[in-house]
C-alpha cells in the first residue's frame, strides 16, 4: 500500500512478557540495511528495569534518530498510527488473545508476530502474516526482512489482514452475539 509509511509498529504494556528487547535487537540488524525504516514502541512503560535495558541497547547501537519510543498514548492515536505503519510486530513470549494484533490486521498492517498463546489462533503464516517462534531474535529479523524488502507481500498481507479479522467473527458485536 503506498500509502503507509516505512514504520514497523509495536504497541503493548512494555515489559518483558510482551519482547520489545527482541524487536529492538532484531531492527538493529536491519537499520544499516534499510535506511528509511524507522521502529516505533507505543505503550506504557510496565518495566522499569526492561524500559532501561531498551533505552541503553538504543544508545550503545546508535539508534537515538531511528527507534521512537512514545511511551501511552490515546487509542485515537494508536489508530493513526495503525492507519500508516507498513508493518505491525508482535514478538511476545507470552501472550492471550494478542487484541493489539487483531487491531493492526484490521487496519490493514502486514503483521508478524511469534506463535504465542492465541495469536496462532489469529495468523496463518504466509497467508494472514508471518508467523516466527517464541524468543529467538534471528527468525524474528529474517521475517521483518522479507517484510521489508517485499512490498507486494506486505500489501497481499495487508488487504489480507482485515478480511481474516472478520472471517473468524473477532469484531465485538460477533463477540457480544457468541457470548
Amino acid at each position: 500500500n503506498p500509502d503507509r509509511q516505512n514504520v514497523i509498529l509495536c504497541a503493548g504494556t512494555i515489559g518483558h512478557r510482551k519482547g520489545q528487547l527482541l524487536l529492538v535487537q532484531a531492527y538493529r540488524d536491519l537499520a544499516a540495511d534499510f535506511p528509511a525504516w524507522q521502529l516505533v514502541l507505543m505503550g506504557r512503560v510496565g518495566d522499569q528495569h526492561l524500559m532501561g535495558q531498551i533505552n541503553a541497547f538504543i544508545s550503545e547501537h546508535g539508534l537515538q534518530d531511528r527507534v521512537q519510543l512514545l511511551g501511552r498514548r490515546s487509542d485515537e492515536e494508536l489508530t493513526q498510527w495503525l492507519g500508516q505503519a507498513a508493518i505491525f510486530a508482535m514478538p511476545s513470549l507470552h501472550e492471550g488473545l494478542g487484541l493489539s494484533l487483531q487491531e493492526a490486521q484490521f487496519h490493514g498492517c502486514a503483521c508478524v508476530a511469534s506463535a504465542a498463546g492465541g495469536v496462532v489462533d489469529l495468523l496463518q503464516d504466509g497467508d494472514n502474516g508471518l508467523l516466527v517462534p517464541v524468543g529467538q531474535v534471528p527468525p524474528l529479523r529474517e521475517a521483518l526482512r522479507r517484510l521489508m524488502r517485499d512490498a507486494a507481500l506486505r500489501n497481499q498481507l495487508s488487504m489480507r489482514g482485515p478480511a481474516s479479522v472478520l472471517e473468524k467473527g473477532m469484531t465485538t458485536p460477533r463477540m457480544v452475539q457468541a457470548y
